[in-house]
């Protein structure tokens, strides 16, 4: 696991699934870029960025409430 993944599987609380699935849509864009095929690539990207705010945005938003008390 990258350092940069261990820190946000830490402070987010990540399960292995969710890692798992975030690993699974980093390794379908960089496919898609050896593949040169930009059209494959944005959708993966904006797939991925969608599907990381649903994974990470509420324990994002429990961790920002904590820190304003």
């Amino acid at each position: 696991m990258s350092p940069t993944r261990a820190v946000v599987t830490s402070s987010t609380g990540a399960t292995a699934r969710r890692t798992a699935s975030g690993a699974a849509e980093h390794d379908g864009i960089l496919e898609a870029l050896r593949q040169r095929d930009p059209d494959a690539a944005a959708t993966a990207m904006r797939a991925h960025i969608a599907n990381s705010y649903a994974r990470l945005g509420p324990a994002l938003a429990r961790r920002a409430e904590g820190a304003s008390e």
